[in-house]
């Protein structure tokens, strides 16, 4: 006979942890594009006003220590608000309190950094004149991907369109076609 408990989704921020001055800190934030949700990334909502370095102190008023991961305090928290305490420095003197949803996958938010990464380094190495695109796949996520970055960028002299990580699908000539 065993006990199981029930898987639960961890809450998460959109964001790389670091350590720092003997504090945890947002090594690296994912803002997303929060006027889609499945893209929304917790930290870029508006009036949460975090950057890369800041400390982040508690989550909902628990400490946030190095020794400790803070997505442990964020078990059973997936799509929930939670209050975290952060400051620009690793101390509580000036710190402020910021509320904020959860989400439960970041993959979303780290794809999109990728892409428009890519995007920048294609548009500075031939100063504005190719454009880039990334086609996930050729089924229905992979057509919206390739209108928004093909008609953005429908201005330029060149397109790379990167199938890289291309998951397949059922209508490859669609692109084809639109080229």
């Amino acid at each position: 006979y065993t006990i199981s408990t029930p898987p639960q989704a961890v809450g998460l921020l959109g964001c790389d942890f670091g350590v720092k001055d003997g504090g945890v800190v947002f090594q690296k934030i994912y803002k997303g594009l929060n006027f889609e949700e499945p893209r929304r990334g917790p930290l870029g909502d508006p009036g949460v006003n975090l950057k890369d370095g800041d400390f982040l102190l508690e989550i909902d008023g628990v400490a946030v220590k190095p020794n400790l991961n803070p997505n442990s305090l964020l078990q059973g928290k997936a799509g929930r608000y939670v209050t975290l305490t952060v400051n620009n420095k690793p101390g509580t003197e000036g710190s402020r309190k910021v509320r904020v949803r959860t989400i439960a996958d970041e993959t979303n938010l780290r794809y999109i950094e990728w892409v428009e990464a890519n995007r920048k380094k294609v548009n500075d190495l031939s100063g504005g004149r190719i454009g880039y695109m990334h086609v996930p796949d050729t089924s229905i996520q992979g057509m919206i991907e390739f209108i928004k970055g093909y008609y953005s960028q429908s201005d330029k002299e060149a397109l790379v369109v990167d199938e890289r990580f291309n998951g397949g699908g059922m209508i490859p000539s669609f692109f084809i076609e639109k080229l």
